[in-house]
């Protein structure tokens, strides 16, 4: 819960703030409501009639002076993008968009929440602390405080593994090195849910990983990583969240595979070919819990004998997949989808919908295609190519949808769309 302390007016108690209310949270709702209900009175004044620049700077800095999310959506909600358009300047807008996607991460991550409620920091404040500092930090969790957090980060599992892949997708920090550094320690400090959260958090670290290198389009890592789901002197537990997190991000890597397909040229589809056929090499060989010393070995030799090399063990099969990954270029899907033609980038655009793989794309290459589409005159296939892209992924994230606003620049899309699309443009700025 947020401190009331800064609700609170000079003199006033807690008690006395919250005392009409069925509880503090209430209280501050109630009362932030209040402060974005006085500056939609304050912007709509500003709009009314002809309005200056001073006024306009001014209308401006209270919308970006709202410091919630909500407070946000209230207010453009309550104003209406087209008449935000109306009266703003377009970089004026995509100041709000990247206002309104900070905003957002920092309310719905919950990996950043659950940081900041435990060891009382701002994720950013975190990232520059040692191993050392953080469980010094954590050490001071309260027990009981500490089975809480196990049980939230057990009973959430799926929505923290989706938060964290999405952030990575879009380039932005993740802090699973801070959370990944929470779990290990409530795990090794505690007899409450040791296996679970041991299997979570290798799922997070994985997740990360793979999510982080689609994004940079580095394959090379993932593919040299692969014979670790059949190393012996890895734990168990960590074979087994490698395992599961190369299948749980199947369309991701789809996604990535079918881009490529359709703007690369033919090496690139040659190496992405070969990873993705690996890395299925190594998910359909992989033998199920429990994983007997005999089980590995049998993979190891199944899929040395596909990759034609001879293996007497973990090693000769490890040093065939870098030999195999050396000669792998890595690729940069932005680039690859900034030089695709204007028809390329609308046919990569409907081949992604119309296999359900859109969404999952990475934010750089999403950009890149859209700035694509944007370039030169955009008719009515390039203008529902963008739209779809955009429909998209909000769908799956509105914090990702406004990112891409902004860096497509809302100036560049109202000066390409026009009638129908120009209108179910502005119908996707309704929170």
């Amino acid at each position: 819960m947020e401190s009331l302390r800064q609700f609170l007016r000079p003199g006033a108690s807690a008690r006395e703030f919250a005392q009409p209310y069925a509880s503090a949270n209430v209280a501050i709702h109630q009362f932030r409501r209040g402060l974005s209900t006085t500056a939609l009175k304050k912007v709509r004044y500003l709009f009314s009639g002809s309005t200056s620049e001073a006024e306009e700077d001014q209308a401006l800095a209270m919308i970006l002076g709202a410091d919630y999310a909500d407070e946000i959506i209230f207010l453009i909600n309550s104003l209406s993008w087209q008449t935000l358009i109306d009266e703003l300047d377009e970089p004026d807008l995509d100041q709000i968009a990247v206002k309104l996607s900070r905003s957002l991460d920092r309310r719905d991550y919950r990996v950043r929440a659950i940081l900041k409620r435990t060891l009382l920091s701002e994720a950013e404040a975190l990232q520059s602390k040692s191993t050392n500092e953080l469980i010094a930090i954590s050490a001071t969790i309260p027990f009981e405080i500490r089975q809480e957090v196990a049980d939230e980060i057990v009973s959430n599992r799926d929505r923290f593994l989706d938060g964290v892949a999405v952030m990575a997708l879009r380039g932005l920090p993740t802090s699973v090195r801070e959370f990944k550094l929470l779990i290990d320690f409530i795990q090794a400090t505690g007899q409450h849910r040791p296996a679970e959260l041991s299997q979570i958090g290798w799922e997070v670290f994985y997740t990360e990983r793979i999510c982080s290198q689609l994004a940079r389009a580095e394959v090379r890592l993932l593919f040299l990583t692969l014979p670790e789901l059949l190393d012996l002197n890895q734990p168990q537990v960590r074979r087994i969240a490698h395992f599961e997190m190369l299948t749980r991000w199947e369309r991701e890597f789809v996604a990535f595979e079918q881009l490529v397909k359709v703007l690369g040229n033919e090496r690139q589809k040659t190496d992405v070919r070969k990873f993705m056929e690996t890395r299925r090499l190594f998910l359909d060989n992989f033998p199920p819990a429990p994983q007997q010393p005999s089980a590995i070995q049998q993979a190891l030799q199944t899929i040395a004998s596909a990759l034609n090399s001879v293996a007497d063990g973990f090693h000769d099969v490890a040093d065939a997949v870098r030999a195999i990954a050396q000669a792998i270029d890595e690729l940069s899907l932005s680039k690859l989808a900034g030089t695709a033609s204007d028809a390329e980038a609308v046919d990569a655009t409907n081949s992604l919908f119309g296999r359900d793989l859109l969404a999952p794309v990475t934010f750089d290459s999403k950009l890149q295609l859209i700035n694509n589409l944007l370039d030169g005159a955009a008719e009515d296939e390039e203008e529902q190519a963008i739209l779809k892209i955009l429909q998209e992924s909000r769908k799956r994230s509105v914090p990702e949808f406004m990112q891409l606003v902004a860096g497509a620049t809302m100036e560049k899309l109202l000066n390409s769309f026009d009638g129908q699309e120009g209108d179910d443009l502005v119908g996707l700025f309704t929170f």
